[in-house]
């Protein structure tokens, strides 16, 4: 199965999908996912983030490489014979949430999110690891919304794979020790008045996980390129959002914080885009949705949570229009990426050959390249869906709000979204 996932990386252009998927898989998860529920076409909220489990294997394959940062504080994750508990505080606990806020009843412990670039090195925000930041470091710096002495020690990070809402939609009480790693050494960080982003090496190599590509360049990166993340947004199980786009580049950017002036974003280093991310995806990938290429790593936006006016004790997501415009930080500023071009010591590696190799066979769309693929397949072989009805892979949710969290939505949708229709 694992070779079969691994299809966009190296085989499928070679030999073909009737070659990959001569092996005995479920040909309808493999192109809608499975949560263990079948859900109407278009029926979404305005929140645009999905579960690992209702992704295509194109897009699943891309999230195994994204991993949780959890806390070693005896209380987040905790050894267990070979296997690691997590703790199972909810989000609706740890943010005080009002009745009906999505993902509420979901445990909400990791603090980050990294992705592996080698077999034992990953990216991160610069300022989830404490390390090489100073201890008189208190304050807002390069737009970020956490508090730099939030980061955490290399020596007390856990960095968990598979954190995430199974196929069959089951979220894991506990992790195998095969896929919990720590932190060896940071090999490079950058946070104050410069970029934010940390490279570790971890204790061990990672079987099994292949590291993203990354475009090193930001060759294929413009205003108005679709993108999509991966990651755990407060602290979540993993999730997947995309409907969104870069709406800043190359340009610097000030937003008013309580009457002061915050530099937000930085021509040489950052990016400005509308995706729907929380604190705990600081970290997550940025991924060009048609090149399925790292364009930067998430590391600040807008506030998370507000107090809900319809009661005294309880909070709701933040809401902004799908197009920031505002340099009012509270009033929906956009989400910062710092660009994947300013970190040097990445390798290079097979995987990111063989993408930049299937990109120009594919015209740079190869998602779309493969998503044809896929569904030709299907329709080859007539054995995913009843009646005749050809399945969408999911990966976004439809365009209809115009209201969203940092939560916003471009008018045009690169990704077909969807479900079982029925």
């Amino acid at each position: 199965m694992r070779e079969l996932k691994y299809i966009f990386v190296l085989m499928l252009i070679t030999v073909g999908f009737s070659s990959l998927f001569s092996q005995n898989f479920d040909l309808n998860t493999a192109i809608n996912g499975n949560c263990g529920i079948v859900r109407r076409v278009s029926v979404y909220g305005d929140d645009n983030r999905e579960e690992y489990c209702a992704q295509n294997m194109i897009i699943r394959e891309l999230a195994d490489s994204v991993a949780a940062f959890f806390r070693d504080d005896g209380h987040s994750i905790v050894k267990s014979g070979n296997t690691y508990r997590l703790a199972q505080t909810t989000l609706s606990q740890s943010e005080r949430l009002s009745p009906g806020e999505r993902f509420s009843d979901q445990p909400a412990s990791s603090f980050c999110t990294g992705f592996l670039i080698s077999d034992d090195m990953m990216v991160t925000a610069g300022h989830c690891v404490r390390d090489n930041l100073s201890d008189a470091s208190d304050h807002i710096a390069s737009g970020c919304n956490q508090n730099t002495r939030q980061g955490v020690y290399c020596k007390d990070i856990k960095i968990v794979f598979g954190y995430k809402k199974n196929i069959g939609g089951i979220v894991p009480v506990s992790i195998s020790e095969d896929n919990v790693y720590s932190c060896d050494k940071v090999v490079a960080h950058s946070f104050n008045a410069g970029p934010d982003y940390t490279v570790i090496k971890l204790d061990r190599k990672v079987k099994n996980i292949k590291p993203l590509a990354v475009d090193r360049k930001n060759s294929a990166l413009k205003v108005g390129t679709e993108v999509f993340v991966i990651g755990h947004p407060s602290g979540l199980p993993l999730k997947i959002a995309g409907n969104a786009e870069v709406i800043k580049l190359n340009e610097d950017m000030q937003v008013n914080r309580n009457g002061t002036k915050i530099n937000y974003l930085n021509k040489n280093y950052s990016f400005l885009t509308n995706l729907d991310t929380f604190h705990g995806n600081s970290g997550s990938p940025v991924l060009n949705a048609k090149t399925l290429m790292v364009e930067g790593i998430l590391v600040s936006g807008d506030e998370d949570y507000v107090h809900d006016p319809s009661s005294t004790s309880t909070n709701i997501t933040a809401r902004y229009q799908e197009h920031p415009s505002s340099n009012e930080y509270g009033s929906g500023v956009g989400e910062v990426a710092t660009k994947i071009s300013v970190l040097s010591v990445i390798p290079v590696t097979q995987r990111e050959k063989d993408m930049i190799d299937m990109n120009k066979r594919a015209g740079g769309d190869l998602y779309r390249y493969l998503l044809n693929e896929l569904l030709n397949y299907n329709n080859q072989n007539n054995n995913a869906m009843q009646n005749g009805v050809v399945p969408i892979p999911n990966f976004t949710p439809d365009s209809g709000a115009v209201i969203q969290h940092p939560v916003y939505h471009p008018d045009s949708i690169p990704i077909p979204s969807a479900s079982i229709e029925i």
